[in-house]
């Protein structure tokens, strides 16, 4: 699939862009759209199965966050979650999305958290996969990353997908050279490490449903279920079987989830516009 590429804050962004056909509300009919942020040492590449899927209804976009994919350009060592967050929403901006959903895992989640507390009303919803409001990271993720990097796919086979997934596919994600360099790998997950919004998440007014494999090794179910019941309008769906990749492990049943929700978020838009017209 074909990348686009914007220039924002001057450097290359680079994103797939699907579904254009769709416009966006307040246009009559019009559905919302999505922005895909995938997670630590990922790219756009990872949501191949979502893009094909959402973008037969909507305008679906999926980012490539700077130094990873063809987003050569690499902020900083210490770059935070509010850095993507900045990058998320100019991307939207640039494109002429004025209100989105976001859907983000694990550190796109933190990411997709971060943008909602940043720009509340360019944000009509969250879809929160594999992610809480803090990230913390272990010493061995840490001790792999930074001495022994060649190991780091090994690691990603061990402890991100579910026992019970296909080899085949796990090979699939975890063989291949990463998108991302080991200083940038390191900086993510350095970010996931500090990012806490706890004492903020109350701040949070959109619609927001969250995603969670009963299998994940790397975020528990207790921050999960912390992180929904935090939100004002949190909800939680969990599949069965599934780690934590579940928009791999279960392609079709959370891409369902995704696109239910984000439709009832296109009704609930649509309402609002008819009445705020008729008190105008």
């Amino acid at each position: 699939m074909d990348m686009a590429k914007v220039t924002l804050g001057g450097f290359q962004v680079c994103y797939r862009d699907k579904g254009k056909q769709h416009l966006p509300p307040p246009a009559p009919g019009g559905r919302l759209p999505v922005i895909l942020i995938h997670g630590a040492a990922g790219g756009a590449h990872v949501w191949f199965d979502q893009l094909g899927i959402l973008s037969r209804t909507r305008r679906t976009v999926a980012i490539d966050l700077p130094g990873h994919g063809c987003s050569k350009h690499f902020v900083s060592s210490t770059v935070t979650i509010s850095d993507y967050a900045k990058n998320v929403l100019d991307l939207a901006a640039a494109l002429g999305l004025d209100r989105v959903v976001l859907v983000g895992h694990s550190m796109g989640g933190a990411i997709a958290l971060q943008a909602a507390l940043t720009a509340p009303s360019r944000v009509a919803g969250l879809v929160l996969a594999a992610t809480s409001h803090r990230l913390p990271v272990s010493d061995q993720v840490f001790d792999v990353i930074e001495n022994h990097f060649e190991s780091f796919g090994d690691l990603l086979a061990a402890f991100a997908f579910s026992d019970a997934a296909d080899p085949d596919m796990v090979k699939l994600w975890t063989e291949p050279p990463l998108v991302a360099t080991q200083s940038t790998v390191l900086a993510d997950f350095r970010a996931c490490d500090v990012f806490d919004v706890t004492d903020q998440l109350h701040g949070i007014r959109c619609p927001a449903l969250v995603l969670h494999g009963d299998l994940d090794k790397m975020v528990t179910r207790a921050q999960v279920v912390a992180l929904a019941s935090k939100l004002q309008h949190g909800m939680l769906t969990e599949f069965s079987g599934v780690g934590h990749m579940l928009f791999q492990e279960a392609a079709e049943a959370a891409t369902d989830a995704v696109e239910r929700f984000v439709s009832q978020l296109d009704e609930t838009e649509a309402s609002q516009d008819v009445k705020q017209r008729g008190s105008e």
